[in-house]
């Protein structure tokens, strides 16, 4: 049975994946603070096979030394289709310790167009650059391709996987490969 650690499991992937990795028969341990407690965290990951990073701060300081305490277990890090400064320090991090690593960077989450609900039941939704097109991603959508990543089934990527939906085709005719 593969033990693994989530981190952010209350988050919008993280109760999607603990889920779907308990109903694949993983041994799940979960962690919130302790991220900053070196103590702590490496307790969390004694016994682990792989961990689900989710990066809560807006830097890279200390990245290296949690990293450090992870070592050479297999990572996948949620980052962003944004791939901001401090994202992509953890990635390159997370490359030069981990043994397997998956970086996944979702363009834009479902539940985000809830906060369109008010202006769609007014009938009309009014966001800057309206004829720009993008595909959201179903938050249990990450969490399956996260499983898939943290329990091995699948090969390990060595780079950032954008997830995107196949550009639209206005004859409907597109089949998508996805």
């Amino acid at each position: 049975m593969t033990k693994v650690l989530v981190s952010g499991a209350t988050g919008t992937i993280g109760r999607p994946l603990v889920d779907q990795l308990e109903d694949a028969g993983a041994d799940v341990r979960t962690v919130t603070r302790e991220l900053t407690d070196p103590v702590a965290l490496g307790a969390a990951l004694d016994g682990v096979d792989a961990v689900f990073l989710l990066w809560p701060f807006a830097s890279a300081e200390g990245a290296r030394e949690v990293l450090e305490l992870i070592g050479a277990r297999r990572v996948v890090y949620l980052s962003s289709a944004a791939a901001r400064p401090h994202e992509v320090e953890i990635e390159r991090l997370i490359a030069g310790t981990a043994r397997e690593w998956t970086v996944l960077r979702p363009h834009a989450f479902a539940a985000n167009a809830l906060r369109w609900a008010a202006q769609v039941r007014a009938g009309v939704v009014r966001q800057p650059y309206g004829d720009v097109a993008f595909s959201p991603v179903h938050e249990r959508d990450v969490a399956a391709v996260a499983v898939r990543a943290l329990l091995g089934r699948g090969a390990p990527r060595r780079g950032p996987h954008t997830d995107r939906a196949p550009a639209a085709d206005p004859a409907g005719t597109d089949a998508g490969d996805r």
